[in-house]
């Protein structure tokens, strides 16, 4: 049994991408996903107002809104997180945010545990370990690449794969890029559990101290 009402919308700026996904109540799930580094905060609600138009599911009948929390790019996370909360708030219904790091494992699958490199834009990555069925082992931090080197028989996953390997050509572990999240695979993570008790916290995750301001969001429902 579903956790949550549909239709449902996932939204996910905390990668180099500007992703979201809408499921209605028959199962279906309709996507739409834009590569791009910086511009979340002009490019989120039109991808979103297309996306409902696409799936003929007026924003305004959206029952459940999921979000990833990060860690990620500070503004990318701010504009998800905003945009988020404040369409749930101005329909009353829910909103829920998820771990990055846990899609990012969720959705690669796999039966090896895997350690997720996440890019930070600075000199170290956003990194977290999970076991072979998938549980976090600890929280998402803040390492550097010689310290992500010493994870044998881990596979890396996430998009500070690309500049880790380019620095440690001699790495010998598995590893796959993956830019963004899948928004679709949002709601089969939430699914997964008993309860969406562990998904209410919408505070966003940055592992160090944010140094941007907040984004200027104007909504209207539609």
């Amino acid at each position: 049994m579903a956790l949550f009402d549909y239709p449902a919308l996932a939204i996910d700026t905390s990668m180099n991408a500007c992703s979201v996904a809408v499921q209605v109540a028959d199962g279906q799930v309709h996507t739409k996903s834009l590569s791009m580094p910086r511009g979340h905060a002009e490019a989120l609600l039109p991808l979103i107002i297309s996306l409902c138009e696409e799936a003929k599911t007026p924003l305004k009948d959206i029952q459940t809104f999921i979000v990833t929390r990060g860690p990620g790019a500070f503004a990318g996370l701010r504009v998800g997180l905003a945009t988020a909360v404040t369409l749930a708030r101005a329909a009353g219904k829910p909103v829920y945010a998820v771990e990055t790091p846990s899609i990012l494992a969720f959705e690669y699958g796999g039966d090896a545990p895997v350690c997720v490199v996440m890019e930070s834009k600075r000199k170290d990555f956003y990194v977290q370990y999970f076991d072979a069925s998938g549980q976090a082992e600890g929280t998402p931090f803040c390492a550097h690449g010689n310290d992500i080197a010493e994870s044998q028989g881990y596979t890396l996953i996430g998009d500070g794969v690309d500049r880790f390997s380019a620095h440690h050509p001699n790495w010998a572990g598995k590893a796959h890029i993956m830019t963004h999240p899948d928004p679709a695979k949002m709601f089969q993570y939430c699914n997964t559990h008993n309860t969406l008790e562990k998904f209410t916290d919408i505070s966003p995750l940055y592992c160090r101290e944010a140094d941007v301001s907040s984004p200027k969001l104007t909504i209207t429902m539609e």
